[in-house]
Parts: structure tokens; C-alpha cells; sequence
């Protein structure tokens, strides 16, 4: 657990300092507002590291990945199956003759079938995640891969293969902190930035004519750059919506409960078409930003600072809820987030987000809670069992 909270603490001081650095030469947001959110992050950060350890939760996740029992191949590939026939498929070709003709990101991404299409993708990617996770065999590990691979190259995302790697990291330095799987981590990490590179190199429309070098340092600075920005967008969130009723609910459910105010009234957030987290705020010159509100500002724009309490509590309720209900999968998604991109946007800000971790859940139950488990089980006995069979 301590390498992957160390990884963390130098993505947060390399955003801190950007945000410092680029403060120096333009502007920054309130004090008031970055010091919530740093102290937010922070006490996150042990508060569920010491869940983490209190629940001896490395002992737990071990009995959950791999997976106990057999898998039942003939269901896992018929659902993969229908999944990825509609309508990922004719997108993805879509896509493919799209890149190799020149086309920028934005016009690839109107090839995209609505949210039909997301919901595919939001799926896809949960099961990516858990076949990469339980590694039962290079099968899966490579099936996984190819998905991931595309994803990307259908949405030309760097985010799209962000939450895989997080979860993985989560996963190898939870599970067990050995030496190879700290230089497996690395590794992951380094491939992550030369298929970033790629990405980059790919999309013309927003990188211009790059080479590979550029594409990772372009890379390096987006992932600083845009999570930094989530501190602008975090003020703007307060000024707009500071203290209203709507607000307080919105931290806690995000669309989930915004698309119910949209339906009985016209005022909401998010929901029903206001489209304020895709309209870009100036941060300097030549620069905007939008869509990354993060998990902790709408607390802070409906509690003030004593938000902070009700922040970590919602987390650690949000945690101990899927380890009681023992929803694994969900269960690493929200951890893994809730230590890293959540801090950076919230995980329910608007359908994209509640689709995903809908689509966490339906393959958690249809995966993993269709299946017997064992009665030795740690989901069931803290005491670890015994692999070497």
C-alpha cells in the first residue's frame, strides 16, 4: 500500500506544482479553495489508507482476485460477445478509417452513437478492468489489453486507459507489495505514457504534427496540466452554486440525484441539457478548462470547510458498503478512484460517470456474485488462504 500512496504523493505535489508554477505567471483560484482541496486530498489519502489496513483489506482482496472457483467460459464469452457486436463494432471501424484518413479527435468522436454507445464502452471497460484483475491466464491478460487498446483508439482519450492503470497500480501494491510487481507497476506506467504518446500522434486536430518524443512530453504535461485546472473549475463550482440546497445533495449522489431534480423542475446542475460542465471557464491565455469538477468541491461549495467531515465519511461509507456486499470489482474501482482521479472529478458528475460505475456493478453481479465462493473465502474469514494448491 505505501508504494502506491507514495506514486499518488508525487502526482499530487507534480499537479501542486503546476498549479503554483502556473499561478506565478497568470493567475490562481482562492486560497480558500486550495486549501480545501489539498487538505481534502490529504486526509483522504490516510483516512483510507488506514481503512485499507484496519480492515486487512490485502488479506481480503487476495481470496477476490483471482477469482475462486471456475469461471463459466460459455457465459463470460457470450456477454463479451454481445457487448462488443453493438455497437462498438461499427464504431470502432468507423474510427480506425478515420485516423489512417487524418481525421482530428473532434470529428472521430461525432462517429460516436450516443449514449447507447457509452454504455458499451462503460462495460467494456469494467470488464477490462476484471480481466486484468483476476489474471487468471495471459488469455485474459491479452483480451484485456486489446479491448483497452480499442477503446482508446476509438475515443483517442488518454482517460480511457487512466483507470485500468490506476487499477492494476491499486491492485499489485495492495494485493501484495512484492518487489516485481512494484517493477511491474513501472512498467505499466512507462507503456501507459508511450501509448499516451501515440494517442497524441494520432489525433492531428489537437496536437498538431508531433513526433513521438513530444507526444510523451505533451502527455506528462496534459496529465498536470488539466488535473490542476480541476482547482479553477472547483472555484467556479463554488461561486455558482455555494450554498444551495442542490448542491449538498449533488456532492453526495451527483447525476444520480441531479437527473430526479431535472425531471420535477427546471433547475439542476448537471442534468437535463444545461451543459455547464462542458462549457469551458478562461484559465490564461489561450487556455481553457472544463469537465474536471472534482469529488471534493461540491462539499466545499455546500458545507464550507466542515465539508471535509461529511467528505471522508461519504468515502469510507462508500468503501465499507461494497466490502460488506463484498461487490469486489466496484469495490477496486471506487478505492483506487476515490485515492487517485476522483480528487480530480467526481465520480457521478454527470452520465459518463454514473453509466461506468452502473456498468462496475452489473459485471460485479454478473461475473463475479454468479459464482460460487468458496466457504475459505476471506470475504468470509480474515485468514488468508492458502494458494499453494
Amino acid at each position: 500500500m505505501i508504494p502506491f500512496i507514495f506514486f499518488l504523493i508525487v502526482i499530487y505535489l507534480g499537479v501542486f506544482f503546476y498549479l503554483v508554477s502556473y499561478g506565478a505567471f497568470y493567475f490562481l483560484p482562492s486560497s480558500d479553495v486550495i486549501a480545501f482541496g489539498v487538505s481534502a486530498i490529504a486526509l483522504k489519502l490516510v483516512a483510507v489508507t488506514l481503512y485499507v489496513k484496519m480492515r486487512s483489506l490485502p488479506k481480503i482482496v487476495r481470496g477476490a482476485f483471482p477469482l475462486s472457483g471456475k469461471i463459466n467460459r460459455s457465459r463470460f464469452r457470450l456477454f463479451i460477445t454481445i457487448v462488443l457486436c453493438a455497437p462498438f463494432v461499427p464504431t470502432f471501424l468507423e474510427s480506425l478509417l478515420g485516423i489512417f484518413s487524418g481525421s482530428g479527435r473532434s470529428d472521430l468522436m461525432a462517429l460516436s452513437k450516443g449514449k447507447p454507445f457509452y454504455v458499451a464502452q462503460s462495460i467494456i471497460t469494467a470488464l477490462s478492468c476484471g480481466l486484468l484483475l483476476t489474471r487468471e491466464n495471459k488469455k485474459q491478460i491479452a483480451l484485456a489489453v486489446v479491448l483497452i487498446v480499442l477503446l482508446s483508439l476509438v475515443t483517442l482519450s488518454r482517460s480511457t486507459f487512466l483507470i485500468p492503470l490506476y487499477m492494476v497500480m491499486f491492485s499489485f501494491f495492495v494485493v501484495q507489495c512484492k518487489r516485481s510487481n512494484i517493477a511491474g507497476s513501472l512498467l505499466i506506467f512507462i507503456l501507459f505514457l508511450a501509448f499516451a504518446a501515440i494517442i497524441d500522434v494520432l489525433q492531428p486536430g489537437v496536437s498538431g504534427e508531433i513526433s513521438y518524443g513530444e507526444g510523451i512530453r505533451d502527455s506528462v504535461d496534459s496529465l498536470f496540466r488539466y488535473y490542476a485546472y480541476s482547482f479553477f473549475l472547483a472555484e467556479r463550482m463554488v461561486e455558482d452554486f455555494g450554498g444551495s440546497a442542490i448542491i449538498a445533495f449533488f456532492s453526495f449522489f451527483g447525476y444520480f440525484f441531479d437527473i430526479f431534480v431535472a425531471k420535477v423542475s427546471d433547475y439542476s446542475v448537471v442534468a437535463g441539457g444545461t451543459g455547464y460542465i462542458s462549457e469551458s471557464i478562461n484559465v490564461g491565455p489561450g487556455y481553457g478548462a472544463n469537465v474536471l469538477y472534482p469529488d471534493w468541491a461540491p462539499f466545499y461549495a455546500a458545507f464550507g470547510f466542515l465539508g471535509i467531515i461529511f467528505y471522508m465519511a461519504w468515502n469510507l461509507f462508500l468503501l465499507e458498503l461494497l466490502r460488506f456486499y463484498k461487490m469486489k470489482l466496484t469495490f477496486f474501482y471506487m478505492a483506487a478512484g476515490i485515492l487517485s482521479w476522483f480528487s480530480f472529478r467526481h465520480p457521478f458528475l454527470s452520465w459518463e460517470g454514473a453509466y461506468l460505475f452502473l456498468a462496475f456493478l452489473i459485471v460485479d453481479v454478473i461475473w463475479f456474485k454468479s459464482f460460487r465462493i468458496p466457504k475459505a473465502s476471506p470475504l468470509d474469514n480474515t485468514q488468508p488462504p492458502d494458494h499453494a494448491s
